[in-house]
Order: structure tokens, then C-alpha cells, then sequence
């Protein structure tokens, strides 16, 4: 069977399009369950960072509910009205493009629509056959139609947005990222999720000022819940967990529901641990499959010495997503701590060397100090996303890998952890 790689993760072919493709049509037709069963099957067939993608697509649309229609552009663009949805959404801009910008924004990451085929050219075409290009993760088509749709207007500029969101998370091109998001805050000041993003992809390159400018950035209205939300974390990112939290405990009380994971690793990195539990287990009671929280509330069941409870979320984690790099790291631990040294080294090797390698020795005192090490480098970072990992190795003053995986290995050998 042929072999392709979506985002640099190879795949079996015709299955693994077969089942994502059913996927995302179960999900788009609101059958949640048993788009997850075909996603899932995904990362079995080897395409663990594709399905992911999506099941995190999934997990925050569930988490933050049902788009709001009530705007007269959101409601026509859902009936396939094109022509009056692009006059409303045009009207909508003039009036206040900071909140017509918030609901394109959810729309484009829904692939909310439907019968593009049947719509007339228009930049806002192309605009919406990009979210679809996202949505089956074929970044070129995607990135092409949003070029097309932004091209030779000041006035769509903001469309760039996206091409930079697409450009880091997806494509791991920083520096071009990097240009076209300082296009975007150049040409719109209005728009605070360009300065938020301008500033993830400055953590992500060693330049760190961005993030002290946020400071001066002040959002009112309906935006200031997630506006605090990112500039929170940003700053869990960057260390400074008490400025943090305090962004996140005023997120969470407008409304924001990624705050409380954030402010749970906030606690935790501050060490008030069983606050830091309590918050973490409340979002999960909402939103069991969040890999961030899973991470963090099993890391704070470990340093509380509830290593078992701490196996359960790892494990459930770990079979959903098997090389998780933060769960591997906090599962090799749980292992040592309970004198279970052949699998504490089944995950630590996986972590340095990937899951084919003809390594078996590895001291216990070299596995347990590198995996300390590693956590207290990075900080409040536990995600898997490459860019956020590099932002913390730029910080610790680590040799950058030139061609970062998904994987820890690199970020293991940089610390040196393969000289055992």
C-alpha cells in the first residue's frame, strides 16, 4: 500500500483518506461519536499529528458550543446565500471589524458553509474554499485560495491572518509566518488576534518583546475574555506564571474556557498544587479529551504522590495520542517512582530515539535527571506543537535543532540526554 505524508507524519494512503475524509463528514453532519471511532482509527494507521489536528478541531467546537447566528452575515452565509452574506459581511466590517472579524474567525475554523461550488467568484469565495482546504488539512490548496482572497486589497489585509496561522502551526515556516503576520498588524491595528499571534510566533523565534507590548494593548467588549486568555498564556509560556495567572483567573471570570486549563498550569508552576488539581479536574469533568489539561492534572497527581491516579490520565492519553511527548516524559517518571525501571525506559527511549532504535542501556540516575531537567526547562510548556517547544529551548539557551519532529528527540539530544 503507497505511503504519504500529511504535515510530515507518513500514512497509509487510501485508508487513512478514506477514514479522515469520514470523518470530518460525520462531524460536519453533527454525529460527533462516531466521527471521533474514524478519526481515532486514523492514528492508528500511523497518522496520529493529522487526526489530531482535527480531533482537536472537534474538541473545541464542542467545548465552546454552537455558533452564533444571530449576526445577519453569519445567518445567510449559513444558507448558502452568498451574494447577500458578502454584501452583510462587507457592512458588517465598516460598522466594527474587530467583532465581524471574531465570527469569520470561528466560521473559517468550522468550515461552516456549504454549496461553495455553487457560489460566485469573490474574494469571500476563495475565502471559505481555503476553510475547507484546512479543514481536509491540504495546507497548499488552502494557503492559495487565502493569497487569492487577500490579494491587492488593504482593506482584506486581514485575511493574511490566517495565512500566518497556517504558516506556523501547520507548515513550520517561522520566518515567513513571521512576515506575514507584522504584514497583518501593519495593515490593521484594530485587530488584537494579529498582535496575540504576532506574539506566539515571536516566542517561537527568541523575540520576546511582542509579549511585553501586549501589555499596552487594551480590549474591551466581547473580546477581552479570549484576549486575556492568550496574552495569559503567552506569559505561562514565558515563565512568568503569577502574570499569568492573574490574566487568566480575570479570563475566566468573563467566560473563557481555555483559561482554566491555563490557570490550572499556572497554579501548578506557581506550586499550589491542589488548586492547581481542582481547576484542571473541573474542565475535565466538561471536556474529558483535552490533551493540555490531561498533562498537567496528571504532572500535579504525580507531585502529590497520587502516581496511580496519574497512570490513569497518562494512559488514556497516551493510547489516544501514543507519542505524546509531555505524557511520555510524565509517564517515564510515574514508572521510576514506582521502581518500574523497564518501563520508565521503554518511554524514555522512545522519547530520545523514536519508537525503531537498538538502544537498551540507560542508567536510572541518567533517565530520572534528563527528564527533570527537561520539565523544568520548559517551563509551563506542555503541548506538543513544535513551535511552542522551540520557543522555551530558544529561552534556555539550547542549541535549536534544524529540523524539529514532533517527537521530544531532538529537544533530548539538545540537553544532552543521548550520551548515556
Amino acid at each position: 500500500m503507497s505511503t504519504l505524508c500529511v504535515n510530515g507524519c507518513p500514512v497509509k494512503e487510501e485508508r487513512f483518506k478514506n477514514r479522515l475524509q469520514r470523518g470530518i463528514e460525520l462531524f460536519n453532519a453533527g454525529r460527533y461519536p462516531e466521527a471521533a471511532v474514524f478519526l481515532r482509527q486514523c492514528v492508528k494507521l500511523g497518522g496520529g499529528q493529522a487526526a489530531g489536528l482535527y480531533l482537536d478541531h472537534i474538541r473545541h467546537f464542542l467545548a465552546r458550543g454552537p455558533l452564533d447566528t444571530a449576526a445577519s452575515d453569519v445567518a445567510l452565509i449559513k444558507q448558502g446565500r452568498y451574494p447577500e452574506a458578502w454584501l452583510a459581511t462587507e457592512q458588517a466590517f465598516r460598522q466594527d471589524p474587530s467583532a465581524a472579524f471574531r465570527r469569520l474567525r470561528n466560521l473559517w475554523l468550522n468550515s461552516a458553509f456549504k454549496d461553495l461550488e455553487n457560489a460566485p467568484p469573490s474574494p469571500w469565495t476563495h475565502f471559505f474554499r481555503s476553510s475547507q482546504a484546512w479543514s481536509f488539512l491540504d495546507n497548499d490548496k488552502a494557503l492559495a485560495e487565502l493569497r487569492r482572497a487577500s490579494a491587492g486589497s488593504k482593506e482584506r489585509a486581514w485575511m493574511r491572518y490566517f495565512i500566518a496561522e497556517i504558516l506556523l502551526r501547520r507548515e513550520r515556516r517561522y520566518l515567513l509566518a513571521d512576515r506575514e503576520i507584522s504584514g497583518v498588524i501593519a495593515s490593521c491595528p484594530w485587530l488584537w488576534e494579529a498582535r496575540c499571534l504576532g506574539a506566539e510566533i515571536g516566542l517561537t523565534l527568541g523575540k520576546r518583546g511582542r509579549l511585553a507590548a501586549l501589555d499596552q494593548v487594551d480590549v474591551t467588549g466581547d473580546g477581552r475574555a479570549p484576549f486575556l486568555a492568550w496574552r495569559g498564556v503567552l506569559k505561562l509560556w514565558s515563565g512568568a506564571y503569577q502574570e499569568s495567572l492573574e490574566d487568566l483567573t480575570q479570563a475566566e471570570a468573563l467566560g473563557s474556557h481555555d483559561s482554566l486549563c491555563w490557570g490550572g498550569a499556572a497554579l501548578a508552576m506557581l506550586g499550589r498544587l491542589e488548586e492547581a488539581l481542582s481547576k484542571l479536574s473541573t474542565l475535565l469533568r466538561r471536556d474529558p479529551a483535552d490533551q493540555e489539561a490531561l498533562v498537567f492534572r496528571a504532572e500535579v497527581l504525580r507531585r502529590l504522590g497520587r502516581t496511580r491516579e496519574s497512570l490513569t490520565d497518562l494512559d488514556g492519553l497516551l493510547e489516544r495520542v501514543p507519542d505524546h511527548p509531555w505524557a511520555l516524559v510524565n509517564r517515564a517518571l510515574c514508572a521510576l517512582a514506582l521502581e518500574d525501571e523497564a518501563s520508565a525506559r521503554r518511554d524514555y527511549l522512545r522519547l530520545v530515539y523514536g519508537p525503531k532504535h537498538g538502544v537498551s542501556a540507560v542508567k536510572r540516575s541518567t533517565m530520572k535527571s534528563v527528564l527533570g531537567k527537561t520539565l523544568a526547562q520548559a517551563g509551563g510548556c506542555r503541548r506538543s506543537d513544535t513551535h511552542v517547544n522551540l520557543g522555551w529551548m530558544r529561552a534556555a539557551g539550547l542549541r535549536v535543532p534544524s529540523r524539529p519532529e514532533q517527537a521530544l528527540g531532538p529537544w533530548f539530544k539538545a540537553l544532552g540526554a543521548a550520551k548515556t
